[in-house]
């Protein structure tokens, strides 16, 4: 390797494990995007889609490792930030993030497929001004967002897991408060009367104290699922 692909290679290497722009690679050196060109011939970096690449590691990651070591903004969400949040308590292949710069979304799905990951990732231009939480090197949406959106996506047992395992640190009055204006997908049910409706057979089957009243959920469906969710976490609980 050329001594000034060298030096450049070696200035990449803080991004290793990760994708990096091309843009942002030429505030390392004006002809970056010759230089990344000239690398990923050689192999030592591998193109990842138009305008990025990755730098890659010495050993080869999986999905979760790649999110660790990746440097560019991405938060774990819903189903996989319950994952962190509940023990996995079900274990899911696949990881949920979100991402605040569209280029990125588009090179990471990419890349993914690529590499055969279950990947999915959303766009959200405001994700930074949701609260996280730094887990294993990653963002991760604290347990009553995630409660909330596991609810909205019907992950029930997941979303209970969660709040029977982190029962005496989630700010019940908060949950309640911002699940208030979410609907279970498809439904005209609340998410907080589901996790109201939860909260209370918890109460009543393990003696929790969650603050909460009798509620009841009309559509039989949504109460027969949240019935069988509650039913599951509590045999492994």
């Amino acid at each position: 390797m050329q001594t000034y692909l060298k030096k450049f290679y070696d200035a990449l290497k803080k991004y290793e494990g990760g994708l990096i722009r091309v843009s942002s690679a030429k505030k390392l050196n004006k002809n970056a995007r010759e230089y990344l060109t000239k690398l990923a011939k050689q192999g030592v970096i591998e193109k990842a889609s138009w305008g990025w690449y990755y730098v890659k590691p010495k050993k080869e990651a999986n999905a979760l490792e790649f999110l660790q070591q990746d440097q560019n903004f991405k938060a774990v969400v819903s189903q996989s930030a319950a994952s962190f949040w509940n023990h996995d308590f079900i274990h899911r292949d696949a990881l949920n993030v979100v991402v605040d710069n569209k280029s990125f979304k588009k090179s990471l799905e990419a890349f993914a497929k690529k590499r055969g990951w279950q990947l999915t990732i959303e766009y959200n231009k405001d994700a930074r001004k949701t609260r996280f939480e730094r887990i294993k090197k990653l963002s991760v949406e604290g347990p009553d967002k995630a409660i909330i959106e596991c609810v909205k996506n019907w992950a029930f047992a997941d979303a209970i897991a969660v709040l029977v395992v982190n029962r005496k640190s989630i700010d019940w009055q908060e949950l309640t408060e911002r699940s208030y204006w979410t609907r279970v997908s498809g439904t005209d049910v609340r998410a907080r009367q589901a996790i109201e409706y939860a909260a209370y057979q918890l109460n009543k089957k393990t003696g929790t104290k969650f603050d909460v009243r009798k509620i009841s959920i009309s559509n039989n469906f949504v109460r027969q699922e949240l019935d069988e969710a509650v039913e599951k976490v509590l045999e492994f609980e």
